[in-house]
């Protein structure tokens, strides 16, 4: 029992830390489009996404070679942590001179930006130690010091906030260069401290006196633990790179300017995304409790429950997601008023909405493949969906602008859904059938929709946050009794959520 709390407790805890990330991410975004424009914050994702590429090749399967090694060879912690952190500097270091050396053909010839250049060069003196946090992050999991992790992580993401922050403001707001700089800069500070703190726990957790025994066959153990898991990361960032670099080169090709191109890019990737994916960390946590049980129930041969699980975690997600959609929807204009003071991504959050119960469901199915050990049919499914990403923003975009990359994004989900859903009920045997019941959801939240919007018609709330929020509250109690009333949804629904969770 104190084994399944703690269980419970550590998903809770890194929920909580992903969705206050997503919170603080989506805020930060108005804040430097507010400074730097639309168009500079399409620049400055493109950006990232080279980073992001460079950063996932630094680190990619540190993590999980640093869990395996301190569990399955406590005896030998000291000799092994030398070698991971060795190993992971080694190549983050190598990734730095890469994107150093890089940074002027990439900015000029993919990017399309010179001003991208510096930015990347500072970016790059981060990824040595970035690597390093990997191993820290890694020896965190295997000692269960998650609350360490979380902790560790806001504190480096309030330092870079905070730091991007002080130098924003004392940058020209038209001096779009130094800005990002300035926002480069604060990233490189924040991994500094988030190393510097972590390695300081490592050494205080562990005094090492005890552990003289020496590793052997870490190169294998690399090999066979950490290359495989590295390979798929990285094929599947440079793909995710390749995929945003293309967007503003069709944008480009279709006709628009180079500031148009950035700026719709920003509109949709930067802006309008994040809105759309906000609420995604409660399937996440869903899917998350699920992976242990299932695995328990898959190794006991107990396939009913399983398929009853299945059920029983699809229909809640099934109505929340439904309930999202109808939200983005019907209220796009207030909430996109609220979060950026403008209704300009409006169009956009209503134009994905539809797609948020695949995503959702999506999240879903992939955490219950992974708890009946699918894993590697999860990353080819996933490395299969960048592939068709690349290719349809390569063909489409130059010829539809930026609804080519919406239709990308439409198809590329409700492929990657089908296939992952395919796959679960081979291996699982479920069989869901729930055309009225899907019906049934959505007259009820069209319904509440109307009746949200009528009300609030007739009273004048000048304040666009307060009148989102209450619009949102007023449609959750209506959805909800609506539901309950019909048994869409039932106390036994809830009853075995929450059994999930013990």
């Amino acid at each position: 029992m104190k084994n399944s709390k703690r269980i419970f407790l550590t998903t809770v805890l890194l929920s909580f830390y992903s969705f206050a990330a997503k919170t603080v991410g989506v805020w930060f975004n108005v804040y430097m489009a507010s400074k730097i424009g639309a168009a500079g914050l399409g620049l400055w994702n493109l950006i990232l996404s080279v980073y992001i590429m460079l950063k996932t090749f630094s680190g990619a399967g540190m993590s999980l070679l640093s869990t395996r090694l301190i569990i399955d060879d406590p005896q030998s912690r000291k000799s092994n942590l030398k070698k991971l952190y060795l190993a992971a500097f080694f190549i983050g270091a190598l990734g730095m001179l890469i994107l150093m050396g890089a940074s002027g053909t990439v900015s000029r010839s993919f990017i399309g930006d010179a001003r991208a250049k510096s930015s990347l060069i500072i970016l790059s003196l981060s990824l040595p130690l970035s690597a390093c946090s990997c191993v820290t992050n890694g020896y965190s999991v295997a000692k269960r010091k998650m609350a360490r992790y979380a902790l560790i992580g806001f504190i480096e993401q309030g330092v870079r906030i905070a730091s991007s922050i002080i130098i924003l403001n004392m940058t020209s707001p038209d001096d779009v260069q130094s800005s990002l700089r300035g926002v480069s800069l604060g990233i490189t500070i924040s991994e500094a401290v988030s190393f510097v703190l972590g390695a300081f726990t490592v050494i205080k957790d562990s005094s090492f006196t005890d552990e003289n025994k020496k590793s052997r066959g870490f190169i294998k153990k690399y090999s066979s633990i950490a290359l495989p898991d590295a390979l798929g990361s990285v094929f599947r960032s440079i793909l995710s790179a390749i995929q945003n670099l293309l967007i503003p080169i069709g944008m480009r090709r279709y006709g628009a300017g180079s500031d148009t191109a950035l700026s719709q890019y920003a509109q949709v990737h930067a802006m309008a995304l994040p809105v759309v994916l906000y609420p995604s960390s409660i399937p996440s946590v869903l899917s998350s409790l699920l992976i242990p049980e299932i695995a328990r129930c898959k190794l006991k041969e107990e396939y009913k429950r399983i398929r009853y699980m299945i059920y029983r975690v699809f229909k809640p997600t099934l109505i929340f997601s439904l309930a999202c959609t109808a939200v983005m929807l019907g209220f796009s204009r207030e909430l996109s008023l609220s979060v950026y003071n403008s209704d300009e991504c409006a169009r956009y959050i209503a134009l994905l909405a539809p797609l948020v119960p695949i995503m959702y469901m999506d999240m879903t199915s992939d955490g219950i493949m992974k708890g009946l050990g699918l894993q590697r049919t999860v990353m080819a499914i996933n490395v299969v969906d960048s592939i068709i990403s690349v290719l349809m923003i390569y063909f489409l975009v130059p010829v539809m602008g930026i609804y080519g990359y919406v239709l990308m994004v439409y198809s590329t989900e409700t492929v990657n859904f089908i296939m992952s859903f395919s796959a679960l009920r081979r291996h699982s045997g479920i069989r869901i059938r729930g055309r009225s019941f899907l019906l049934k959801l959505c007259i009820f939240s069209a319904a509440s929709v109307l009746v949200t919007k009528t009300l609030f018609s007739l009273a004048r709330i000048p304040d666009p946050t307060a009148k989102c929020t209450l619009m949102i509250i007023c449609f959750s109690l209506i959805f909800i009794a609506l539901c309950f009333a019909s048994s869409a949804l039932t106390r036994e629904d809830i009853k075995e959520i929450k059994k999930l969770m013990k």
